[in-house]
């Protein structure tokens, strides 16, 4: 018992202390790099629902080894063949850290789409490090 405690306890601190970077680090958007030296992106196919969706929540997980969060935009289409998004939003991301939107009312990233389509932005700042993107979890519900 005394073991399992002990790791609720560190685990509470890492989060703790992650939220705390986390704020931190939000303050600013612009500072994230004194000097960049490469940006990437990674670009989703649409992906298309069988009725209407709603966007709960976003989580990625990776690595960014130093590096500024990395840059999401979801984007909302009324329809597969639609070129133009009905809706978009734009946020920071950490690994692991579960994102939704409660700013809005509804309390959703985006509502009443067919269609969702995601683009992510990554900076390189740091020499020795690349920042990486291992799984990627959307969360929706009709």
């Amino acid at each position: 018992m005394k073991r399992l405690y002990g790791i609720k306890l560190k685990i509470f601190l890492v989060i703790f202390l992650s939220s705390i970077l986390f704020l931190n680090l939000a303050r600013s958007q612009e500072d994230f790099c004194y000097e960049e030296l490469a940006t990437g992106f990674l670009e989703s196919p649409k992906f298309c629902f069988k009725s209407k969706a709603k966007i709960t929540k976003f989580i990625w997980k990776g690595i960014l080894e130093g590096n500024p969060p990395i840059k999401v935009t979801l984007q909302g289409f009324q329809t597969s063949t639609a070129e133009t998004p009905i809706q978009t939003i734009s946020f920071y991301a950490n690994p692991g850290r579960i994102y939704t939107n409660g700013n809005n009312e509804s309390n959703y990233l985006l509502e009443n789409i067919q269609c969702l389509r995601y683009k992510i932005e990554l900076k390189k700042c740091l020499e020795d490090t690349v920042p990486r993107i291992d799984q990627i979890f959307i969360y929706y519900s009709f």
